[in-house]
């Protein structure tokens, strides 16, 4: 009879031993799970048009929560607070907004902004500036989603980019486009073979009317008979200012031209035309089919 209670106890011991050994590692491994820190929710802050289209287009939107100026697509990042616009965008309205990380291109601010920001503990990250080009933009797509956390969505960025440049039309002769930019009639300046719109214009298929001039210079009456364009491009908003079609054909010199006589003004959004992001595919396709069209 001793023998068999000296039994029943062991195993009672056994039994009900391990089941609290089982219970007192769970416990410990879920106090060990409360104790690790959560990883740190990004808020992005961004100051660059483009680094905005490409965290969104990496399907993270969600994490911007300011922006600067030239950031307008998509739309949702409309309603984000501004941050400003380059040289003038301060510290302190950045940190307003509690961000993690901060990213821009070199230039966008000025050098003591650029030290409060590191200073604070904001992660900044400062992309080179870039060649405006389907190369340079296919490296800052790599790069931007590198710094979110976000790499293997640029291959996706990057294939959607080649599959609407395969959709231009090739054309015989090029047509000669000339991108004026304007600010009402008082303020038209036209782009040169060193701008970013000179290159928009020849992954389009097109060639620059003006090649006499390296980047930006005043509209004059005489560059522009001279030039001859085919079509004349300007952002939707500077025809705007123009007040349309009306007011572009006003403009010294354009009756006695090509692109006046017929009226091929191209007008089309600035940031697709200009940002070269994600959509520089897009912005290409369009200009190359409203160029086929004249």
């Amino acid at each position: 009879m001793r023998v068999l209670t000296s039994i029943t106890l062991f195993l009672s011991f056994i039994l009900f031993g391990c089941g609290s050994g089982n219970g007192s590692d769970q416990k410990s491994t879920t106090e060990k799970q409360q104790s690790e820190p959560k990883k740190q929710e990004m808020r992005i802050v961004t100051l660059n048009g483009a680094i905005t289209e490409i965290i969104a287009a990496a399907g993270e939107t969600d994490k911007i929560v300011g922006v600067d100026v030239t950031s307008n697509y998509p739309q949702e990042v409309q309603k984000l607070p501004k941050v400003g616009h380059n040289m003038k965008i301060q510290a302190e309205g950045i940190l307003s907004l509690e961000p993690t990380h901060v990213l821009g291109n070199e230039g966008n601010i000025k050098p003591e902004v650029r030290e409060q920001l590191k200073q604070s503990g904001v992660e900044l990250i400062m992309f080179p500036e870039r060649d405006y080009s389907v190369e340079g933009t296919n490296k800052l797509v790599k790069d931007v989603c590198e710094a979110i956390d976000k790499p293997e969505k640029s291959s996706e960025i990057i294939s959607s980019i080649k599959t609407d440049l395969t959709k231009l039309n090739n054309f015989e002769e090029k047509p000669k486009v000339l991108f004026i930019y304007a600010r009402g009639a008082g303020t038209t300046m036209i782009g040169g073979t060193k701008t970013p719109m000179n290159t928009i214009i020849e992954i389009a298929g097109g060639e620059n009317a003006i090649t006499e001039i390296e980047e930006y210079q005043p509209l004059t009456s005489e560059a522009l008979v001279e030039a001859n364009p085919d079509a004349v491009l300007l952002f939707n908003s500077g025809a705007g200012s123009l007040n349309g079609s009306a007011g572009i054909l006003k403009l010294p010199g354009m009756k006695a031209t090509t692109a006046g006589k017929n009226k091929n003004f191209i007008v089309m959004d600035g940031a697709l035309l200009s940002n070269f992001g994600p959509r520089v595919g897009k912005a290409a396709l369009e200009l190359n089919q409203k160029l086929s069209e004249i």
